[in-house]
């Protein structure tokens, strides 16, 4: 999922250094701390805000869901 946002923030010509903020949705909570490890490598350094939640899920298949907001200047 990361590898996603990572290239369409690509495509635009933004990095994920440009994301402000997530909004993640996660099938299971006991996948929050698993999730943290995979997130701090996409975002080594300082985080952009986000916000975590447990829910159903569009695609039940999948774990976690992830739509991000970036800034261009």
């Amino acid at each position: 999922m990361l590898d996603v946002i990572k290239v369409t923030l690509e495509a635009a010509g933004a990095s994920l250094a440009d994301v402000a903020m997530n909004h993640i949705f996660l099938k299971d909570l006991a996948d929050y701390a698993a999730f943290n490890a995979v997130y701090a490598e996409y975002f080594p350094g300082a985080k952009p805000a986000r916000y975590c939640i447990k829910t159903d899920l569009v695609r039940p298949e999948c774990l976690v869901e992830i739509a991000s907001v970036a800034h261009l200047a």
